[in-house]
């Protein structure tokens, strides 16, 4: 197993048609990283890995990027096989929004932050919701 942490940046355009570059390239580093014992391993943990970011991009595109407008997607991706961590960083430019405005979930549950010039709001101890 490879021991050296692997980081990729990429920055795509903030549109559906260049999110299958992201997906080569999640694929590559797991690859690259032999974090997994075989390339079954692989793909199948990429595919899941490639939905979710694919997800948060599409995201980004709707809302941050609305009608159309220009834009970038920053990804930070990367392996630290030494403890078994992959770390995947989407940030944009676009419209944002305070999720801390949103009923559910709480907003005590969001821990605000900044990185490279950007608000970051990450979700820390979320309470079950009452049914």
């Amino acid at each position: 197993m490879n021991q050296e942490a692997c980081t990729i940046r990429l920055e795509l355009p903030a549109h559906s048609r260049f999110l299958t570059l992201l997906g080569i390239t999640i694929n590559s580093l797991l690859a690259q990283a032999q974090m997994l014992p075989d390339k079954k391993a692989v793909n199948a943990f990429s595919s899941e890995l490639e939905l979710a970011a694919h997800e948060v991009c599409m995201n980004i595109i709707d809302h941050a990027y609305k009608d159309g407008a220009a834009g970038s997607i920053r990804i930070t991706l990367c392996a630290q096989p030494q403890d078994g961590r992959i770390e995947v960083v989407l940030l944009d430019s676009g419209q944002s929004f305070d999720p801390r405005a949103l009923v559910w979930p709480p907003p005590a549950s969001w821990q605000v932050g900044s990185q490279q010039a950007a608000q970051q709001y990450q979700l820390t101890a979320v309470p079950e919701p009452s049914v």
